[in-house]
């Protein structure tokens, strides 16, 4: 009997071992995102990694992963505005996507900002948001169906964007569930930041003005789109 309580012992501490060698995390081998090549399109929460000190959570999402993500982001980008035209399709369009294996399209708070006719999640055509982001995934797919599309919804903001102001008579909240609706719809995962991720009016650290994310902003940012990230597997090709 005393042998078999040494053994079990024994037995539980190489188990023990072995789940602290290769438990969770980024450098776990259950990692299935870990080498993949990515593309991310956006706002300028996403271009803002490539110049600015603060940074976007491109500067951590990359080390996070494991995965190369290429920063395709664009200032003032929307999918359809007045001011900025269709700055976020005409991006998709122009990529190449042959080595590609996961494409990231994070907005929409421009579209939302600016007053943009959001439409129905069962558009199909480019004169509403809802459209322009169904004729974006459809685009990606056509190129390359083998790719992983992940769809990331801004952060609740501060002052102008905070969770209480309504642009065409909508709150952010209500206008980005509309637009989750269309990637829903198409078994497209989302990355829903505006309702987990934990960034809100009342939240002043995480922002250097209505959106804009400071550095401890930008590292909440990445941690959350991971965090989610983890729930969803890419494509088997």
């Amino acid at each position: 009997k005393r042998q078999y309580v040494i053994y079990l012992s024994l037995l539980l501490s190489l188990i023990s071992i072995t789940v602290v060698i290769g438990g969770g995390g980024k450098n776990s081998e259950s990692n299935k995102w870990k080498g993949l090549s990515a593309v991310a399109f956006g706002t300028s929460l996403t271009y803002r990694s490539r110049t600015d000190d603060t940074g976007g959570y491109l500067r951590y999402l990359p080390e996070l992963s494991g995965m190369k993500i290429e920063n395709s982001g664009v200032g003032s980008g929307a999918l359809f505005t007045e001011k900025s035209g269709l700055n976020i399709l005409n991006q998709v369009k122009s990529h190449d996507y042959d080595d590609i294996d996961v494409v990231l399209i994070e907005g929409f708070v421009n579209d939302w900002y600016y007053n943009e006719n959001l439409g129905t999640y069962l558009d199909t055509d480019v004169t509403t948001v809802c459209g322009v982001l169904r004729t974006a995934i459809n685009y990606i797919l056509e190129i390359n169906p083998a790719i992983t599309v992940i769809v990331i919804f801004d952060p609740i903001g501060t002052q102008e964007t905070s969770e209480l102001s309504l642009k065409c008579g909508r709150s952010q909240y209500d206008y980005y569930e509309e637009l989750a609706k269309v990637a829903g719809s198409m078994g497209i995962p989302v990355v829903k930041l505006y309702s987990i991720g934990n960034m809100n009016s009342r939240t002043p650290q995480y922002f250097i003005d209505n959106i804009h994310p400071t550095e401890l902003g930008a590292k909440q940012t990445a941690n959350m789109i991971w965090k989610e990230l983890q729930k969803y597997e890419p494509k088997i090709n």
